[in-house]
């Protein structure tokens, strides 16, 4: 009878356990402008857009466009968390994409690889949420490009 009694506790202390916290998502709006990546010409060209996920910001905010998409592994080390993920964005094209975070990514850092990339704002960071939904905006407009929630 003991037996039992132990056994009923423990199962109803399992069904109070509280259910695991959501798994990390981000959504990542991108808003592309008619002028994006403009060319000599002054017209809007399409353009690269990468997404990293991050444990921290700093070897990524250091780093150069040309070490960051020829070596990202060295360039990142251990502050990179999953893989990268690459959108091409035409001028004026608007695209949502859904991206599954590693656990631990604490910042999805954005890469847009502008054509005159010198002149230009490309690098950006934003937090992300441990665990459920984050809702980013990325816009392109001429050479810049901006991050927010």
């Amino acid at each position: 009878m003991k037996k039992y009694a132990i056994l009923a506790m423990v199962l109803g202390l399992a069904g109070c356990a509280s259910p695991p916290p959501p798994p990390p998502v981000l959504t990542l709006n991108i808003i592309g402008s008619t002028g994006q990546n403009p060319g000599a010409s002054g017209l809007g060209r399409a353009v690269a857009v990468r997404v990293d996920q991050l444990a921290a910001t700093g070897k990524f905010q250091s780093t150069d466009v040309y070490t960051l998409t020829g070596n990202e592994s060295a360039a990142l080390g251990t502050e990179e968390l999953g893989s990268s993920a690459q959108y091409i964005v035409s001028p004026g094209q608007n695209l949502t994409e859904t991206i599954n975070l590693t656990p631990g990514a604490t910042n999805a850092g954005v890469a847009v690889l502008f054509q005159d990339i010198n002149h230009s704002t490309w690098k950006l960071t934003a937090p992300v949420a441990a665990h459920g939904p984050t809702v980013l905006t990325l816009h392109i407009n001429g050479l810049t490009a901006t991050l927010g929630g």
